[in-house]
């Protein structure tokens, strides 16, 4: 199926990837260490067939499961973290080009679950960079739940609700490309205010404060030529607001509605009642309608001027205003 081995690219805790010729171009074969990747290999063939190159994935070429082997499309051997130290490469622009190709995977409907430079090819010249994103291991949908073995201090580009083994939503690869341009406009000797900012708001414990990719790869094209952008040779220095949550962005604000002074709705304002003045209309209800209670008599017999004639002789005070429990006490006196 391909001949002998070329070239050693890397290796991990899973196995090795090495470079092989199949067919007279040049693969990547990637084998793992031990039986027990097996499922985690088949995985991973059957999501890069379903993103078809989406994100700059490798194309699958084969798989073989005894041995668990997979052979994709090799993508060079010049990783993002190579080139953090050249100043040919416009390393935002690189950053903006990454945020496009996320935001395929976002498409297709998958979580990458590890982004970091480790894991972005960058082939081409510094004019016109080709980036691929690769590994997709822990690749899963979107709503799933991945289990890895980490925490904050060894995998600081990985979302707290990734590390914590709880679903893996868009908004988990959003903090990992928060962190991963934070690194990129550290290298840049020119400070942007407003993208330094975006990347720390993109790096929040909670994932719904996050913004979305959307909004990040747009106020990230306001500061880069690259030829996808909207806007060209921004200032660094101008005012933008980055929203405080996902659901909430500048272009979605509500223009408050301006009323005319003359309009009945102003009138029917200015003529309704204060707070101290319904208080006391409250409170004249409330008396009229104790003054409107039932006339109470005495039930004391008194003996008339006629004699042999007897009746109920009218309570003195007329409307009784006491309370009841005070007329319980006084009828039994």
């Amino acid at each position: 199926m391909w001949r002998e081995k070329e070239k050693l690219l890397g290796c991990g805790s899973y196995g090795q990837v090495a470079l092989v010729n199949w067919n007279g171009k040049p693969a990547a074969l990637k084998k793992a260490k031990s039986k027990t990747y097996k499922n985690c290999f088949r995985k991973e063939a059957v999501i890069l067939k379903a993103l078809q190159g989406a994100g700059g994935a490798p194309i699958l070429y084969g798989m073989k499961t005894v041995p668990p082997v997979l052979l994709v499309s090799y993508k060079g051997s010049r990783r993002l973290c190579d080139i953090m130290a050249d100043d040919t490469f416009d390393l935002l622009r690189v950053g903006l080009e990454i945020g496009y190709k996320l935001r395929e995977i976002h498409t297709a409907g998958y979580v990458h679950s590890d982004l970091k430079d480790d894991n972005v090819m960058v082939e081409g010249s510094p004019e016109a960079p080709e980036v691929s994103i690769i590994d997709y291991g822990l690749t899963c949908l979107s709503g799933k739940t991945i289990y890895l073995i980490g925490n904050p201090e060894t995998h600081p580009w990985c979302a707290p609700e990734v590390l914590d083994q709880q679903p893996s939503t868009y908004a988990s690869d959003v903090f990992s490309y928060g962190y991963l341009m934070k690194g990129i406009l550290e290298t840049r000797p020119q400070r942007y205010k407003i993208l330094d900012k975006l990347f720390k708001q993109a790096m929040n414990a909670n994932p719904r404060r996050r913004p979305t990719l959307n909004l990040m790869i747009k106020v990230i094209g306001d500061y880069t030529t690259s030829p996808q952008s909207d806007m060209n040779d921004a200032d660094p220095d101008k005012k933008l607001k980055t929203p405080k949550c996902i659901h909430r962005s500048p272009c979605d604000k509500v223009k408050k509605r301006k009323v005319d002074p003359s309009s009945d709705l102003v009138k029917k304002r200015k003529s309704s009642p204060t707070p101290e003045f319904a208080k006391k209309c409250r409170r004249s209800i409330k008396i009229s309608k104790l003054n409107q209670a039932p006339k109470r008599y005495n039930m004391r017999q008194r003996k008339s001027t006629k004699p042999g004639t007897r009746h109920l002789q009218k309570h003195e005070t007329g409307h009784n205003l006491r309370p009841r429990f005070l007329l319980r006490n006084y009828a039994q006196k």
